[in-house]
């Protein structure tokens, strides 16, 4: 949301624009705090670097999910209801968190060959 209030509000970026950027730079750090801590136990075994192109790849593919969700209800928001750009923005990230979280427990971070499934 400060990436998107700061492109919206202090640059001027329309916000069609503002949503995507603000959206890729969220992802990238997410991937990166999602990986080495929220799923960190279903890393593989050998997995010991920064990055898991493999798991990146798949959490990009499930936060396009997340950014589809989350560009309709903005512009739904916006051009059908009225409602301001930040408004709309912030109920479409509600929106889309429930998908990618699904997507990301059950797709993007599979456990680890002979760990425990949870959830």
């Amino acid at each position: 949301m400060s990436l998107f209030w700061l492109l919206t509000e202090r640059f001027s970026a329309p916000y069609a624009l503002a949503a995507p950027v603000s959206f890729e730079v969220a992802m990238f750090s997410n991937f990166l705090l999602n990986h080495h801590v929220t799923f960190s136990s279903r890393r593989s075994a050998g997995d010991s670097g920064l990055i898991d192109i493999a798991a990146l790849l798949r959490y990009q593919l499930t936060a396009l999910v997340g950014l589809a969700i989350s560009l309709t209800v903005l512009q739904t928001c916006v051009a059908a209801l009225g409602l301001p750009p930040m408004v709309g923005n912030l109920l479409g990230i509600g929106a889309a968190t429930a998908a990618t979280f699904t997507l990301s427990l059950r797709w993007a971070w599979q456990p680890a060959r002979g760990a425990a499934r949870y959830a």
